[in-house]
């Protein structure tokens, strides 16, 4: 950017170019113009400046972005909100507040900035909080429309319909009772907090009305299933735009309107306005509801010739495609887009097994279900529903209760009745009734549900057990006594016993009753509609259901004539019989389940080719062919070994079920905490003299005068699995555009010490970024130590973090400006750090334990609160019972937030055993031991030796990661006495010497992964 024959750009000039550098993100050009304004003494002008900030943060350089502000001499309100607004924009909201608090005189804009970053990443408390601060500064402040739009939207999300009320008075107040934003705003909230009609009182009053006030009033309608109003709102738009047609159109399938649905979204394309992504995942469940596959496919050729505008594949609309497919018998059709879902979530994995268990494929059903749990997707509610349904559709009565205890015990889901009726529906088909009487004794309020009573009498009559269908019936007509299906099945049942006297008895008593039977009915697709069929009865297009009707009997007829003539069944080869297919999946054949481990090798290939780990669900390999099936077809796979291809073949029927039992209870029972100590010359990862840029020199013992290092050379060997090698490619390739992120005292900065040593081989990597400052994680003033690092490989977008948090709680000092003020510990607070930047995080490992004790509580003044106010709880007395309300309290908040992180995993680490003896740390405790194993090398346990822990992730997303009982048969491997040469100190019979054992913790917690 030299100046050409005398030219200098000018402040115009450089102010245009910053632009260009925005528009097109180019970071270079951009650092080489500040360059230039540096030189030409223009770097200190604000505007330039603030430009400059805006142009680093939007390039994703917060680093430059905050030095361009630290350069300014002289800061005005616009750069403040510069920062502050590049902050918020990145989801920084930590540093964000931070600025925010450290501005002299925030204005307006300053306040809406953090209420509407806050919301938009759903800290809805904090926005809230910001916003009553703002009313203390109400002399100096004028609120306007933004401020009521943001806080507005967060009184919706929490649901807090006073407070709305109170925010809307206000607006009224300072006069914006008609500004069109607010009162949009307004009426979208009220609707979410169930208050239609409160929205259209604002919505009446309004003098002037845009798209998006008419759309609103629509949406709170349809959020309350008022569908007449809200149609009448549509009729009544004098312009429409796609999110109405979309609202409306996704009301009328969520409230089983699905042939209204359709209609509207005709009318939609004959008033050419073009569907976007989710008018599309309407339209596609619409067709699934009325089995409209035709419909459906039509829609589909849509999606994909707009695939570059609706941005497909998406997981929204290949969710609904699946349920489609699935729904229509096509589960060929439906596994190919679920093998295109970009980002699988527990909706995606639901509609592929309630898909399988529909069609009848049971044993692809718990496949699946197997897959979902082992790339980590928790299973819900819906996807029990789904396995225990194909467990009693395919007669897999040993996995249905095995998958009911599962439910249970592993996931803590309380089974609801609709789960109890499926299983005793598995019993009736089995004809187990007993059992499912039994069942129903003891499932609560199971003798109140109609599903259940409706599934006793339907096996009764396939099992003819007159006395059970009697008493079902009975309890079926008080429970709907208007319901003429039950007792025509009563009359069947009767019927099929040869006691027709009891038969007419039931029908002579539904027509005294008053009662008809319902006219059979079937539904065929007309020309992309769905039409009924009554008897005798046809809608108005009945001549092309006649001619339809009449075509299909005469092709079943050739059908059949071609299947029983023998002259022409023998001018087709084996192999062309083998090709006849129908809907791609395998109908009356022997099939062989892969799920034991004694296969398992197959089953991987089922899910995931050799080139790559997707999550990917292929046809699986089966038995050998035979002529059971000739019209079906299956991919198959013909890389089995031959071994297991006889395997496969003898495989089946009670064998399969024995063996899936089998294998479910291997695969819950793994356990990484069990296991030996081995000796391994391979040993260790890396060089205790080298990763000095991550490893503390206090914990390097080789650098020590500690002259034994056979703790190093100790490998821990698990009983129940495998546990896999520590590759460094592998972990990288793995945790490519991941963050993972240590929350812990020091114990926790050992973890993520090794694991920056483990992933760098301990070598020199000049590469890898320090973006502590994208954290706030940068050392204060006076401080010996930052609260944290941050690291990043930047070929692979790899950030591994560690943030330092004693109690793992918030710690806020009760007085500001006195440096010996006590500090409030708040027992069910998460720390600020993590409640800013969980969104950020891939992979969490938590602890706390160590410093809750009576000296540190002394020494960091510490006093405890709960729900904002001062415990009763003592704090030098009950500290145990304080730090297990903690825990508990976190990992209940990390399992809620869990829903709204599908990508997150959280791992609690139990406690890291101390070792000191004749002492404790601070009583000239020590540990001269550096025997290895002299404490045993054997860990085998049935619970943690950490309660507290084992405890609180019961039941919950999160995970334990078990490190307690291994670690403490390793008493040798602590700092211990020695010390760097020529310095001197007392023994550290907690921390390990590194490498060591906390290597093995990493291990563990990426086999997790």
């Amino acid at each position: 950017m030299m100046p050409l024959s005398g030219f200098f750009p000018s402040f115009d000039h450089y102010a245009f170019l910053i632009s260009k550098c925005i528009k097109h993100k180019h970071l270079k050009v951009g650092m080489s113009l500040h360059s230039h304004l540096i030189k030409s003494a223009l770097s200190f002008d604000p505007f330039l400046a603030n430009r400059l900030i805006d142009m680093y943060s939007k390039c994703n350089s917060m680093e430059n972005a905050q030095k361009a502000f630290d350069d300014l001499p002289f800061k005005n309100i616009h750069s403040w909100n510069t920062i502050l607004a590049s902050y918020s924009r990145a989801g920084f909201l930590s540093q964000a507040r931070m600025i925010f608090d450290e501005m002299p005189h925030p204005n307006i804009v300053s306040y809406n900035t953090l209420i509407s970053s806050f919301t938009h990443h759903g800290l809805y408390v904090e926005a809230m909080d910001i916003f009553w601060q703002m009313q203390q500064d109400f002399d100096r402040l004028v609120l306007d429309e933004f401020t009521f739009v943001s806080i507005v939207g967060t009184c919706a999300c929490l649901g807090a319909l006073e407070m709305l009320r109170q925010v809307h008075g206000a607006a009224i107040f300072i006069g914006l009772e008609f500004n069109m934003i607010v009162c949009n705003a307004v009426i979208n909230a009220y609707g979410k907090c169930g208050e239609p009609g409160t929205s259209y009182s604002v919505f009446s009053r309004m003098q002037k009305r845009d798209v998006v006030t008419w759309t609103s009033m629509v949406v709170a309608y349809t959020q309350t299933s008022k569908l007449d109003d809200a149609f009448r709102v549509f009729r009544s738009m004098p312009v429409k735009n796609v999110h109405t047609w979309t609202a409306l159109i996704n009301a009328f399938v969520k409230n089983k309107y699905s042939n209204e649905a359709l209609d509207l979204f005709q009318q939609m394309l004959e008033e050419k306005y073009s569907p976007n992504a989710f008018t599309f995942v309407g339209v596609l469940s619409a067709c699934a509801d009325l089995a409209l596959i035709a419909k459906g496919k039509e829609i589909h050729a849509i999606i994909i010739r707009r695939s570059s505008d609706l941005n497909f594949p998406n997981v929204y609309m290949c969710n609904a495609l699946v349920d489609l497919y699935s729904k229509s018998g096509d589960m060929k059709s439906a596994r190919t887009l679920f093998n295109l879902v970009p980002k699988k979530d527990v909706v995606s994995w639901n509609s592929l097994i309630t898909g399988f268990a529909q069609n009848g494929l049971g044993r692809e059903a718990l496949i699946a279900f197997r897959r979902m749990i082992e790339v980590g997707i928790k299973p819900n509610e819906v996807t029990f529903l789904g396995v225990l349904s194909a467990c009693s559709h395919t007669g897999l009565s040993s996995e249905g209760l095995y998958i009911m205890e599962l439910m249970e015990k592993s996931n803590d889901i309380k089974p609801s009745l609709d789960h109890y009726a499926v299983l005793i529906d598995m019993f009736g088909r089995k004809n187990r009734l007993a059992e499912a009487l039994d069942l129903i004794s003891r499932a609560p309020n199971a003798s109140k549900h109609i599903g259940i009573w409706g599934a006793v009498l339907g096996a009764c009559r396939i099992h003819d057990n007159l006395d059970l269908a009697i008493r079902a019936a009975e309890t079926l007509f008080e429970m709907e006594p208007d319901n003429a299906g039950r007792y025509v099945m009563l009359s069947n049942v009767f019927a099929a016993a040869s006691r027709w006297m009891d038969a007419h008895n039931v029908r002579k008593l539904m027509e005294e009753r008053g009662f008809k039977k319902e006219v059979a009915q079937s539904f065929i697709e007309i020309r992309n509609f769905a039409e009924m069929k009554l008897r005798n009865n046809f809608p108005a297009r009945g001549k092309h259901c006649s001619f339809v009707m009449a075509a299909l009997a005469f092709t079943i007829v050739v059908l059949w004539a071609w299947g029983e003539n023998s002259f022409i069944t023998t001018s087709q080869s084996v192999q062309a019989w083998y090709r006849t297919s129908y809907s791609g999946f395998m109908v009356g054949s022997t099939y062989s389940s892969v799920i034991p481990d004694t296969v398992k090798e197959n089953t991987e290939k089922t899910y995931s080719n050799s080139s790559t780990k997707e999550e990917t669900v292929k046809d699986d390999a089966h038995s050998e062919v035979t002529h059971t099936y000739a019209a079906s077809t299956i991919n198959f796979n013909r890389s089995k070994s031959s071994e297991n291809s006889k395997y496969l073949a003898q495989t089946s029927g009670a064998a399969f079920e024995s063996t899936l039992f089998f294998y479910f209870l291997n695969f819950s029972a793994c356990s990484y905490g069990n296991g030996e100590w081995v000796l391994d010359d391979s040993r260790p990862l890396y060089s205790g003299f080298g990763c000095k840029r991550w490893l503390s020199a206090t914990w390097a013992c080789r650098l020590t005068e500690r002259t034994d290092f056979s703790y190093e050379r100790y490998r821990w060997v698990t009983k129940d699995c495998e546990l896999p090698a520590f590759e460094r490619s592998e972990f990288l390739k793995r945790m490519q555009d991941k963050t993972i992120a240590f929350i812990d005292d020091s114990l926790g900065r050992q973890q993520f010490q090794s694991l920056m040593c483990m992933a760098t081989g301990g070598e020199e990597s000049p590469e890898i970024k320090d973006v502590g400052k994208e954290y706030g994680l940068v050392k204060a003033k006076g401080a010996i130590r930052s609260d944290g690092w941050a690291y990043r490989f930047p070929s692979i977008n790899t950030t591994i973090l560690y943030y330092w948090s004693t109690s793992l709680n918030e710690l806020l000092p009760l007085n500001m400006s006195d440096p010996a003020t006590s500090v409030a510990m708040h027992l069910d607070r998460p720390p600020a750090f993590l409640r800013n930047f969980l969104h950020l995080f891939d992979v969490l490992v938590l602890n706390t334990g160590h410093h809750w004790n009576k000296v540190k509580v002394r020494e960091n003044r510490w006093v405890m609160y709960k729900d904002g106010i001062r415990s009763e709880l003592d704090n030098l007395k009950e500290i145990d019972t304080a730090k297990n309300y903690t825990v508990h309290s976190i990992v209940q908040w990390l399992d809620l937030q869990l829903s709204s992180h599908p990508r997150l995993k959280v791992f609690f680490r139990t406690i890291s055993p101390r070792h000191f003896r004749n002492g404790e740390w601070n009583n000239k405790g020590s540990c001269v031991n550096t025997t290895p194993l002299s404490r045993g090398s054997k860990v085998e346990q049935n619970r943690s030796n950490d309660p507290i822990v084992e405890s609180a992730v019961s039941g919950t997303q999160v995970r334990m990661l078990d490190i307690t009982a291994l670690s403490d048969l390793r008493d040798e491997a602590h700092r211990s006495h020695y010390n760097i040469k020529g310095t001197s100190g007392g023994s550290d019979c907690l921390h390990w010497c590194l490498p060591g054992i906390p290597d093995t913790w990493n291990m563990i917690l990426f086999a997790q992964m």
